[in-house]
């Protein structure tokens, strides 16, 4: 895809190897393509601030908290560089929605396919439309309906599948989704089964390609939506106190 150094930088700021990325960016000695495609039509600072979503979690094991906290301090440093040296503003929430179909785990996917029923016959099942509709939209990160039921604070807590009533659905939760759990379960494959880890945790230059910028844009998409409906369920909860 890219000529070595230009592999190498990559590398480097995938894995937050700051130093060797900020001493290639001044050199200027690369191919100056993948700062506005790296891949997937993803400029290369971008990836740093995948990166920065990420590494905000300190709900990591105590063994995993110096990787993650050498990682943490290096994607600052990257941060910085893109900031003062390249004019970006890095505080800008991340542009996920232009990466809609690299970030959803399951894509071109229908209600049948993931739900066991379209929307109208989980309705008739007994399921509210809105919490079936918001489930379906985490499950294939769909933004304008995940925006939506965002806005309406829909309760992304529930168990849905057509095989199963409303009020049994809860008692088979490997033959049912949950937004809130799937949206959590997602970010951590992609961190522990999917290799993001062993990137951040490996001072060695690994490969990177298509496949490590679409695992790390989907877990960087589901962490934080991850906590935005954590937010939502915490809050649908005090209120019902």
């Amino acid at each position: 895809m890219f000529n070595k150094i230009t592999s190498e930088l990559l590398s480097h700021v995938y894995q937050n190897h700051a130093e060797e990325a900020i001493a290639i960016l001044k050199s200027g000695d690369f191919d100056k393509h993948i700062l506005q495609n790296a891949g997937y039509g993803l400029p290369l600072f971008k990836i740093t601030k995948c990166n920065s979503i990420i590494l905000e979690d300190d709900k990591w094991s105590e063994s995993s908290m110096p990787t993650i906290i050498r990682n943490r301090n290096n994607c600052n440093k990257l941060i910085s560089f893109w900031q003062s040296e390249y004019g970006y503003n890095m505080s800008e929430p991340m542009d996920f929605a232009n990466y809609k179909d690299i970030c959803g785990h399951f894509k071109y996917f229908d209600f049948e396919d993931l739900l066991e029923g379209t929307l109208e016959e989980l309705v008739l099942k007994g399921y509210n439309r809105d919490e079936a509709e918001f489930c379906y939209s985490v499950l294939v990160y769909e933004p304008e309906l995940l925006q939506k039921h965002l806005s309406l604070r829909t309760n992304p807590d529930v168990y849905i599948s057509g095989d199963f009533t409303p009020q049994s659905a809860p008692l088979f939760p490997h033959d049912s989704y949950n937004a809130l759990i799937f949206s959590y379960e997602t970010y951590c494959d992609a961190i522990d089964l999917y290799g993001i880890f062993a990137f951040y945790e490996s001072e060695q230059i690994k490969s990177i390609g298509h496949y490590e910028i679409e695992t790390l844009l989907q877990a960087a998409a589901y962490y934080e939506l991850y906590n935005k409906l954590l937010q939502i369920s915490e809050n649908n909860m005090t209120s019902s106190l």
